[in-house]
């Protein structure tokens, strides 16, 4: 059985990532499937891992018999991985990281110490061998927390080459922040052990799932307000025929017997028939709460919340 053991609280995401579910937690978890606390649940399936709060929530409070992580992302996966694997390791290099950006006199020097990085990151990523875990793993996870940590709203934005190019930036509580906890980072090694966690198209936890199963699906949002925009993420562009694909997955995993909960921005009506979502998922249940995007407050930004959907296929 897997399930995070011996922690009072539960791990936390120790990433900034866009479209986290951090602060979105407390308005998702009513809506959570009834057979979860029944106990009649007893695998989970998340093909948009991202930040990972949903995984952290549910695996301290209930217990699954197998799990399935993925995410398109692949140094995402293989930081995660490290974490799993070799969490003191990785704790050590990020503090050497850590004492380095701290020891910058100025802003012109943390500045100059993210680009260098950044620069060793893309041209790493060149016959990187990510079939095999080594020590290079644990560089590259070292190097992605610490670019995630001191981007832009932590955006993993990439060029037409694949290379990383985020801005830099540590203003705000996210430039005095430290790159990392060493207590949570434990916490989250505990909570990924046992869970499969690959990387790959959405499509992956097909062979996986069957009526017992929970799958929470967060694909990168269409847009946001009247732009019906795609997003480039790890190297593919997350359009509206992306979107599409994922309506048709979704449907897929319903005929298996799963239960199922997507989240997606409240998108402006972009044709007659109205709203995108409420369109493409009309069989299923769409609730719409309230959500304030919390990697604005890691900047010191302070957004109105904005509506998002949740689209589930039970509780109809």
């Amino acid at each position: 059985m897997i399930r995070a053991s011996g922690m009072v609280t539960p791990a936390q995401g120790f990433l900034i990532w866009v479209g986290s579910k951090r602060s979105a937690l407390p308005r998702i978890v009513p809506f959570l499937p009834p057979e979860l606390p029944a106990g009649q649940i007893t695998r989970y399936a998340e093909p948009f891992l991202g930040a990972g709060w949903m995984f952290f929530y549910l695996i301290f409070w209930y217990e699954f018999e197998a799990v399935f992580l993925s995410d398109l992302n692949p140094d995402l996966i293989l930081t995660y991985i490290t974490i799993r694997d070799a969490v003191d390791e990785l704790i050590e290099r990020v503090r050497g990281i850590e004492r380095e950006l701290f020891s910058c006199s100025d802003r012109a020097g943390r500045k100059k110490l993210f680009i260098k990085t950044r620069g060793e990151y893309n041209w790493a990523r060149r016959g990187f061998d990510y079939s095999r875990f080594g020590a290079s793993w644990v560089e590259r996870a070292a190097q992605f927390v610490f670019l995630n940590r001191r981007s832009y709203r932590g955006k993993y934005q990439v060029n037409k080459q694949g290379n990383f190019c985020s801005c830099f930036l540590d203003r705000g509580r996210q430039g005095k922040a430290p790159l990392v906890k060493p207590p949570n980072l434990y916490a989250v090694s505990d909570a990924l052990a046992g869970v499969e966690l690959r990387s790959g198209d959405f499509t992956l936890c097909r062979d996986f799932v069957n009526d017992h199963t929970f799958v929470y699906l967060d694909p990168p949002y269409l847009g946001f307000k009247k732009h019906k925009c795609g997003v480039l993420y790890a190297y593919r562009l997350f359009d509206e025929s992306e979107q599409l694909r994922v309506a048709r997955y979704f449907r897929l995993l319903d005929g298996l017997g799963a239960r199922l909960m997507l989240s997606n921005a409240d998108t402006f009506p972009v044709g007659p028939e109205g709203n995108f979502f409420d369109v493409i998922y009309s069989d299923f249940r769409i609730e719409r709460v309230m959500i304030r995007q919390s990697f604005n407050a890691s900047v010191g930004e302070d957004y109105p919340p904005e509506p998002e959907l949740l689209i589930m296929n039970y509780g109809l």
